[in-house]
């Protein structure tokens, strides 16, 4: 993994947001006329969706660019294709401007963002695999009150990236195995982030100058490094599971709240760092607080929950001495004879 630092990410992203704003959308030769879901309700560019109401439901694969322009509708893929070619800047779904539009059901790849919302409000993405793109599966800028949730997130340079994008819910989503940043925030504020499955990842989740979100019951697992902070304080960090991340955390310019008062986050090298820590009155807490540097303590740090004991039915457990007995009459039928 080729190691990112800020300050290049930060020109890289001014020259990247500064594209996206001035060239609003980017026209390529070669490149199809774009599927278009009208302002007044029309399809233009395919006869492979069917409008039924406010309802737009695809009848095959697609395989181009879909602008929509229409608020205040559902688009359900009912589990076919939109793929592109992976040209530059192309969008598998534009939701530019666009409020209250639900996206599902659909698998997309190999366009430069799988689905783009630019100051966009009240949206919700949910139940697609978003893959194979050439830089983000799914892409915010300048907007808010948007639902990305239960949605398999994997190959892309990166998962989900937000610039400048606020009080979004990300959750119950798969991010896993996309090149740089499963989950990546830049002057984003108080996005809830809950339940996801963050793995496999460069960074798990990379924050910039991004404060008041909070983090809660996400696994962050077998990242290059699972958290990473630069500017960016004030976050919730709670309830989580940190498991073998080639580095933990790394915090540079940032204070968070690691625990509630109560409880912590759980850490899988715990033990080995603090190998003589013990458990405090049966509370599922370890007594050592988990140090990342002097401004950032879990103070109560959990236990990692021991696995449920395996358990048989009851008919299970009365018919084993009755399948002792046709084994051992088995074995003993097969001894040859003397």
């Amino acid at each position: 993994m080729v190691r990112k630092e800020p300050v290049f990410r930060l020109a890289l992203a001014i020259v990247f947001v500064s594209t996206i704003n001035v060239a609003f959308r980017i026209q390529l030769v070669g490149a199809g006329e774009p599927v278009y879901i009208r302002v007044e309700g029309t399809v233009d560019g395919t006869d492979k969706i069917l409008r039924n109401g406010e309802i737009y439901t695809f009848t095959g694969d697609i395989y181009d660019e879909i602008v929509v322009e229409r608020d205040n509708i559902v688009v359900d893929g009912a589990g076919y294709t939109l793929q592109g070619s992976g040209l530059f800047a192309s969008i598998g779904i534009d939701l530019a401007r666009r409020s209250n539009v639900t996206v599902k059901n659909l698998r997309i790849g190999r366009f430069y963002h799988g689905i783009r919302l630019a100051q966009s409000s009240d949206n919700t993405l949910s139940a697609s695999n978003i893959a194979n793109n050439e830089k983000s599966g799914v892409y915010l800028s300048h907007s808010f009150s948007n639902t990305i949730s239960r949605n398999n997130i994997t190959n892309n340079d990166y998962g989900i990236r937000f610039y400048a994008s606020s009080s979004n819910t990300i959750s119950q989503n798969d991010m896993a195995k996309n090149e740089f940043d499963g989950l990546d925030l830049w002057y984003s504020l108080s996005n809830t982030i809950n339940q996801n499955y963050i793995k496999y990842n460069g960074y798990g989740v990379y924050l910039h100058s991004s404060s008041d979100n909070a983090f809660y019951g996400n696994t962050i697992e077998a990242n290059g490094i699972g958290v990473y902070l630069w500017r960016s304080s004030s976050n919730s960090i709670t309830h989580n599971k940190m498991s073998n991340n080639k580095q933990q955390v790394n915090v540079r310019s940032s204070t968070n709240a690691w625990d509630n008062g109560k409880e912590g986050n759980c850490w899988s090298d715990h033990e080995e760092r603090y190998p003589a820590a013990t458990e405090v009155d049966e509370t599922g807490v370890w007594d050592a607080p988990y140090v990342i540097d002097e401004k950032n303590v879990d103070n109560y740090p959990l236990i990692p929950e021991s696995p449920p004991p395996i358990t048989l039915p009851p008919f299970i457990i009365a018919l084993l001495p009755i399948i002792a007995i046709l084994v051992a009459v088995f074995f003993y039928t097969r001894k040859p004879s003397d």
